[in-house]
Formats: C-alpha cells, structure tokens, sequence
C-alpha cells in the first residue's frame, strides 16, 4: 500500500488498487471470484490472504488484464494500457469513449445509475455503484459475447468510482469529476437566477439561467424551430454525461446509435431534402 499521504497522478490500474482498504476492493475480488471466466478464486494468493485483499492486489490486477485479453480478443501478447479496456467497454455498449479515462469512467457510471451519483448521500455511493455494476454486466452479456465482458464490466465501473473517490480524498492526484458547486445567489444581478455546475477546481461545466422575457424580444419556440433545437445540441450533449440513463430513457428522445438503424434516418433526411428542392422549384 502506498505510503500515509503519499500521492501520484496515474491511470495506472495497479497505483490505484494499491491506494485502496480492503473494503474498497472487496466488490472488485466479489466480482471477479463469482465469474466462472475468472480464474482469481482458485489462485493460491487468494486463498492464503482473502479477506485481506490489499496483500494481492498486484493478482487483482493481472486478472482484470487477462480478462480484458479475452474480452478484447487480443491475440499479440501484448497487454493493452487500461484507457484502451476502458474505451474497448465503452465500443461494446455502442456509446462514444471520452478522451480522458475518468470522463469516461463517469460516463459509463452516470450511464448505468438510475441516479447520478452526484446526487446520492456519500455513504450510499457504494450502493449506487454496485447497482450499476450489476446493470453494466447484464447489458454486456448474452450468448453471443465472451464470458469475460460481464465481471470486466463491474469491474471497470468500480475502479472508476474508486479513482473518483480517492482523488476527492486526497489520495491520489487527478482531476476528481465529482461534487458540483452551484453558482453563489449573493453573486446574481438583482431580479436574476442560475445555477452553475462545476468541477471541484472551479471550472464551469454547465449555467442555466433564468431571464425575463419582455415584449420586445425576439424569442424563439423551439419546439417549433429547427435551427434553435440544432443549436441546443452541443449544450446538450455536454450535459448528457451528468444525467443518469433512467432520466434519458424517460424522456423518449434517446436512442442508441445502433448499425442496424444508421441507413433508414439518413435516407428519410435526402428523400426530404430532394422534396425541399422540388418544392422550391414549383
């Protein structure tokens, strides 16, 4: 384990499982010791040590890689760097893998939650977590995928909890993507409201404002305007990772981009347009 106060700034997966009590890898080792893809529960460390986790926790790590081998079906020997298992799960739910590893590990667990977690009390975090966990296995398995998928899948989003948790606790350095802060009230001009959510260090994700209308304004309907709704998009876009996938699903205007569907929209916008040039021509 790393020393008292020590930090470092790594995605490496074998720094953050050593920073980590025993109670914090535990749903990790549950995970992998109830798959029957995993080979962890039979290994003579586990056996020795378990319940004290922190003593193998360099076993923990090879087994996360070596399911990832097979999930990923990697043949070279080589072992892919954790930011690739983490984009190769985000490609097996068909939904696109941010840059950085922990915006894509917020993502997969906003995506997973049926609340955000910035929403949730602390002390039920884990709770939340483990259900997410559970609804992350179950959306990557099935017949036709490798046993690997479920136990990785649980396991990535627990990593991706715990790098969140130990940056906010000053354990490992980083950039912690949890506790918003909302804008100061006494900041607001008079008569004025938002609310601003930020990341710990301060910088603004997302502002929503109230404004008063006036007669004299040139408002727009967008539900009516199609320009007004493209130009909402990016903002959207940059908020859906702070929404949990039950709020997205709710509102019925989210929907995966799945293969089978790519072609069918894309020729009912040309038959369209084609039908606006015809029409213009009249």
């Amino acid at each position: 384990m790393s020393e008292s106060g020590k930090s470092f700034k790594s995605t490496e997966l074998y720094d953050l499982l050593e920073t980590c009590t025993n109670d914090e890898l535990t749903p990790i080792v549950e995970a992998l010791t109830k798959s029957g893809a995993s080979t962890l529960r039979v290994s003579r460390t586990f056996e020795r040590h378990s319940p004290d986790h922190y003593q193998y926790t360099d076993q923990i790590g090879d087994e996360i890689y070596r399911l990832s081998f097979v999930a990923l079906g990697r043949g070279d020997g080589e072992r892919a760097a954790y930011e690739r298992i983490v984009a190769g799960l985000c490609k097996k739910l068909g939904i696109a893998a941010a840059k950085e590893v922990d915006a894509a590990e917020a993502n997969l667990l906003n995506l997973f939650s049926k609340r955000t977690l910035l929403s949730v009390p602390i002390q039920d975090q884990q709770s939340a977590v483990d259900d997410a966990r559970t609804a992350a296995s179950a959306a990557v398995g099935g017949f036709w995928t490798s046993d690997a998928w479920p136990p990785l899948a649980s396991c990535i989003l627990q990593i991706g909890y715990l790098r969140d948790k130990l940056t906010a606790d000053g354990r490992i350095t980083g950039r912690s993507l949890s506790e918003p802060t909302l804008a100061d009230p006494a900041a607001l001009s008079e008569g004025e409201s938002a609310l601003t959510i930020s990341t710990k260090s301060g910088s603004p994700v997302l502002t929503l404002a109230t404004l008063q209308a006036s007669e004299g304004d040139n408002w727009r309907d967008v539900r009516n305007d199609r320009s007004s709704s493209d130009l909402l998009t990016p903002i959207l876009k940059a908020a859906q990772p702070l929404l949990s996938a039950e709020r997205l699903l709710s509102s019925g205007n989210y929907a995966r981009d799945h293969p089978a569907t790519r072609r069918r929209p894309r020729l009912q916008r040309q038959v369209q347009l084609v039908h606006r040039r015809r029409s213009r021509g009249r």
